[in-house]
């Protein structure tokens, strides 16, 4: 059970450092869209 927990908690971190290397590129495609939404106003 110990090792089961021990799996789930690095796949945990595993992920959680992902998402957070993945943060800079959604901010710039945030305001990349953004840009794009209030450049098409009309």
């Amino acid at each position: 059970m110990n090792t089961l927990l021990q799996r789930a908690l690095d796949l945990w971190a595993a992920l959680t450092r992902a998402l957070d290397s993945l943060q800079p590129l959604a901010a710039l495609a945030a305001r990349l869209y953004l840009a794009q939404v209030f450049s098409s106003r009309d």
